[in-house]
């Protein structure tokens, strides 16, 4: 790959990493506000005898977002490196596809949801559920632009095996750029 295309999907890759990276500080924070707020429900229910009214909706709206924002940074698959997968590139892509189909049902469906709940309002906080729900098309879209990185990446390695090691400094965002796929 030269000119263009290689400067397209460099840009892509840069952009794609610094969206994984900005989004795991992100899921960090939200994960420590959602402990916060759990824990003083406890200690406000069962010490004070004084529930919080709000922080039993507003803790199930934070994680469903942190379930489908948390798909981004997975979406790779470099979480686990999966030997079977390492030693047959024809499943590395037959895995990407699933993964495709499964974005796109979020997508699609997930918009579904929101377009129909829209005028539903939460009992205690008045929230529309749709809050809740559009964390499915939104954690889909990011999670596509991540995965045209993956097939940008496929592409260019044309098939050639990511080592254990490599998977690892990529995740970590600490790898040389992608393979080009010139020898």
């Amino acid at each position: 790959m030269s000119g263009l295309p290689k400067r397209l999907a460099e840009r892509l890759h840069s952009a794609s990493t610094r969206l994984e990276q900005h989004l795991r500080v992100l899921l960090g924070l939200v994960l420590a506000v959602l402990t916060g707020i759990l824990f003083l429900q406890v200690v406000m229910r069962f010490v004070f005898t004084n529930p919080i009214t709000w922080a039993e909706e507003f803790p199930r709206i934070i994680l469903i977002w942190l379930v489908f924002l948390g798909l981004v940074p997975t979406i790779k698959g470099q979480q686990l490196v999966i030997d079977v997968l390492k030693d047959r590139p024809w499943l590395r892509f037959l895995s990407t596809g699933v993964k495709w189909g499964v974005l796109v049902f979020f997508l699609f469906k997930g918009i579904d949801l929101v377009e129909r709940v829209a005028d539903q309002k939460m009992p205690v906080t008045q929230i529309s559920r749709a809050w809740q729900y559009v964390a499915a098309p939104v954690g889909a879209g990011m999670a596509a632009i991540v995965g045209i990185d993956e097939i940008v990446g496929l592409i260019r390695s044309r098939g050639r095996e990511v080592t254990a090691m490599e998977s690892v400094l990529s995740a970590a965002g600490l790898a040389d750029d992608a393979p080009s796929g010139e020898d």
